[in-house]
């Protein structure tokens, strides 16, 4: 079986009709938080929306693309805030996605830049990408940095590399390389 979910700016294409309010929601909130201003494609062998756990989950096989960019993963699990989250947490009301989460094989591809790790954890209110696994490893061209744990501090512009008792941080910082 073969899962197709397909957002688009203006609208949501999608094969299960029963799953509209989940879905709609997700693709509204992509659109409107400015995430992407292009088609968010997502291939998968099965999804499951868990409206009780506010989820989306897609399992095997897991391909999310957008026109110049893709992630595959064994699995990427969307978690939506409720209602109840966005008054304590004082998040705005057009935000729906609290978390995304890829995990096992992840592999982020955009032009030259890539990310591998065993898991991947972003979190929208406060920007945040979470590389951890075996050995998670950024990679620009030639150039990389690998180590227990990646951080991107997507508000701050800031990125911490953390080393763990059989993996410290590794760099290659190749000023011959051009990148774009």
């Amino acid at each position: 079986m073969n899962a197709l979910i397909f957002f688009k700016k203006k609208g949501l294409i999608f094969i299960s009709m029963s799953l509209i309010g989940v879905l709609s929601v997700l693709a509204v909130s992509a659109v409107e938080q400015g995430l992407t201003d292009q088609a968010i494609r997502i291939n998968a062998d099965t999804m499951i929306s868990r409206q009780e756990e506010n989820q989306v989950e897609f399992s095997g096989n897991v391909v999310a693309a957008t026109e110049d960019s893709v992630i595959h993963a064994d699995q990427i699990i969307i978690h939506l805030y409720t209602e109840n989250e966005k008054d304590k947490l004082k998040v705005e009301k057009k935000q729906n996605v609290r978390k995304i989460t890829a995990i096992g094989h992840v592999k982020y591809i955009s032009g030259q830049r890539k990310a591998f790790s065993d898991r991947a954890v972003y979190t929208t209110k406060d920007k945040t990408l979470v590389l951890t696994g075996t050995n998670p490893k950024v990679m620009t061209g030639e150039n990389f940095i690998s180590g227990k744990k990646i951080i991107f501090f997507q508000a701050e512009g800031r990125i911490f590399v953390e080393s763990g008792k059989e993996k410290r941080v590794e760099a290659l910082f190749n000023t011959t390389d051009k990148t774009d």
